[in-house]
């Protein structure tokens, strides 16, 4: 298993889920921590419904640790995974998406360049609250998660 595998998924269960959403949307003041799109504004997007793009922000979490970071926008999310995964490394011969058979799918080198470069813009338009964002003592850990956010678990 390697690193990025430890924590896929931030393992809360349905009602914790809801109770830390509601409470890092009011910690946050109802917007993505990065971009400050709101959950108001994501919620009135007039979208194709068979478009791929989900209408609320999502409960991120660190891959490595598993800690709850906070709450991003669908983009903000995508986009600092890229820097996380890849940053400015060499590049790797495959993505982590998958098929539908399970394999990685190799990147061609423009694939590969379109998502440095999208990387490198969102750093540049939101460094400061990456940083902020990624500082480690404002994470929260999966257990007990209730009590750090201060709520009762419903």
């Amino acid at each position: 298993m390697n690193e990025v595998d430890l924590f896929p998924r931030h393992g809360l269960t349905r009602n914790t889920k809801r109770a830390v959403f509601l409470a890092l949307l009011e910690r946050q003041q109802g917007k993505c921590f990065i971009c400050g799109v709101s959950q108001a504004e994501l919620e009135g997007r007039h979208l194709r419904h068979d478009a791929p793009v989900h209408r609320t922000l999502h409960i991120d979490h660190c891959h490595k640790t598993g800690m709850i970071r906070g709450l991003l926008c669908g983009p903000c999310n995508a986009q600092l995974g890229h820097v996380e995964n890849y940053g400015f490394k060499p590049m790797p011969n495959t993505t982590p998406l998958l098929d539908g058979s399970g394999d990685a799918i190799p990147f061609t080198e423009e694939e590969f360049t379109r998502i440095c470069d999208m990387a490198g813009r969102f750093l540049e338009r939101h460094m400061d609250a990456v940083l902020s964002y990624m500082q480690q003592d404002r994470w929260l850990p999966r257990k007990d998660i209730l009590f750090h956010l201060q709520i009762r678990q419903p």
